[in-house]
């Protein structure tokens, strides 16, 4: 509920959203992006809402107030002030147990092809 999370209770999957709308423009075709595109919508707006169930489940009116504050995707101008939101410290533990470092790797793979077609392309 602090840091990115006072922005948008889904910092992670909307910067994976800013990623993979620019690896669509930068593989300057239509179908990369349709394809791109359309696979993100579909399959992280699935996974956004189960997982918003889930925390709905285990943390009941906290969660709905803090949803009520803070929207889904697309993040605040300011920051949520909540006034149960305790101060917030970034945990390396939760980072691996919420298995995070894939959008790391996802990314190093994402950037790994569009090097690829780049080189591919001098040739």
């Amino acid at each position: 509920m602090t840091g990115p999370y006072a922005y948008t209770r889904n910092p992670l999957y909307f910067g994976s959203a800013i990623l993979a709308l620019a690896a669509a423009i930068a593989a300057h075709s239509w179908i990369s992006a349709v394809i791109l595109c359309g696979y993100f919508a579909l399959f992280y707006s699935i996974v956004m809402r189960r997982e918003e169930a889930e925390l709905r489940q285990h943390h009941g009116t906290a969660f709905d107030e803090y949803a009520r504050s803070v929207p889904l995707f697309f993040p605040r101008p300011t920051p949520a002030k909540l006034s149960f939101a305790g101060a917030g410290s970034f945990s390396f533990a939760q980072y691996k147990k919420n298995h995070e470092y894939q959008a790391a790797i996802g990314f190093a793979l994402l950037l790994a092809v569009l090097l690829l077609i780049w080189w591919l392309r001098l040739r």
